[in-house]
């Protein structure tokens, strides 16, 4: 009995000495994945890099709407997503320009990214928001110019501005003309804010990417693929909640029948709409994104896209609910803009909540690293 007991321990003792040895051998692998895998799997400081590469698109309006144009749809017809340009950085600080086409003077302004980004950022966000959120719009804006910077890179310029109506750049001398007593406190900050992240921009596999950003969401963001029709992994649908808080998160949008009529028609005059049904049926089979964007309806027997709607009704968003009182029109409309992206209340209430622009960056454009180009002096 006694020598059964023994042999019993000595097996066990073997096993246990078995199970360390393998834990002992594996463990250091499982840490080194998972490590790994967290690496790509969002955009933190760890993730920075020296790679020296960029892209661009074709020139294209802000990916935030005008609001004193109240026109959406902006980038219809443009295209979103170009075909690879060259990926060669910049040599140095000096020779990092951009091509400025400003249609309020229709004259090409040459302006260096360490003087464009402080304006782009100032024509974007309020320079009052905080600090991680404007470093993210910062580095945002610099992904997404410098990308339009390579495609057009035989063209005469690479972007387009309205420095009258501060979309996407304006000149110092319109910022001192609105600012005035106030433009060195205010160029103090956005320049602060510009050096603090020069030179580092969001890639994919070494190309930087399309970082859209837009105004206000639904609550949620868009997947590019139900805008544009060309689907990107880090351009995926994610919870901006913070929208929500908003004070432009809801308008509303009022038309007569008469309204509807002359807007669709000016709009779509290739296509037949049946206005003889009854009101209340003009609008019907509303489809709607994952993330609660309008995809296509019906209106008046034809089915529209969502995103071509909105431009011809002039809404704020995709996102909307649309009812007939008897009289109008009612549309109820949430959020503001495209919906692609960063969503840049989202960034400011993330910032107001301990959010770093790394994190910021991370949960808006998943699965991109955030790459840091070095230029020589």
């Amino acid at each position: 009995m006694e020598t059964k007991q023994k042999k019993y321990s000595h097996k066990h003792l073997a096993l246990y000495v078995l199970l360390l040895y393998l834990l002992f051998l594996f463990l250091p692998l499982g840490i080194f994945h998972l490590r790994g895998d967290s690496s790509k799997a969002s955009v933190s400081p760890a993730a920075i890099d020296s790679t020296k590469s960029e892209t661009n698109t074709k020139a294209a309006p802000s990916a935030t709407p005008d609001p004193s144009s109240s026109v959406p749809g902006f980038l219809d017809g443009v295209t979103i997503f170009p075909q690879k340009g060259s990926t060669t950085a910049p040599t140095s600080a000096e020779n990092d320009i951009f091509r400025i086409k400003d249609s309020a003077t229709d004259t090409i302004l040459t302006v260096a990214a360490k003087d464009f980004l402080p304006a782009a950022v100032a024509c974007e966000m309020p320079l009052s928001a905080p600090d991680e959120s404007l470093k993210a719009q910062a580095v945002a804006a610099y992904t997404y110019y410098s990308a339009q910077r390579n495609v057009n890179k035989e063209n005469d310029y690479d972007l387009t501005c309205n420095s009258d109506a501060w979309l996407i750049y304006t000149t110092p001398e319109k910022m001192q003309e609105r600012w005035g007593e106030q433009y060195d406190t205010y160029m103090e900050k956005a320049n602060l804010i510009v050096n603090s992240v020069y030179g580092e921009m969001l890639t994919e596999n070494n190309e930087p990417i399309l970082a859209s950003y837009f105004a206000i969401s639904n609550g949620s963001t868009e997947a590019s693929a139900n805008v544009w029709g060309s689907e990107r992994s880090y351009l995926t649908s994610v919870a901006s909640p913070g929208d929500l808080l908003s004070d432009g998160y809801l308008s509303y949008n009022s038309f007569t029948a008469d309204e509807i009529r002359e807007k669709l028609q000016a709009a779509f005059p290739d296509l037949s709409f049946d206005f003889s049904t009854a009101e209340s049926d003009w609008f019907t089979s509303q489809e709607l994104s994952s993330a609660g964007y309008t995809n296509q309806i019906n209106v008046c027997g034809i089915t529209i896209e969502g995103t071509k709607l909105r431009t011809a009704l002039a809404l704020a968003s995709t996102s909307f609910d649309v009812n007939f009182n008897g009289t109008n029109f009612a549309f109820t409309v949430r959020g503001h803009g495209h919906g692609v992206g960063m969503s840049q209340v989202g960034a400011i209430y993330m910032a107001e909540q301990g959010s770093n622009y790394q994190e910021i960056l991370a949960h808006y454009y998943p699965g991109t690293t955030l790459t840091n180009i070095t230029y020589t002096p």
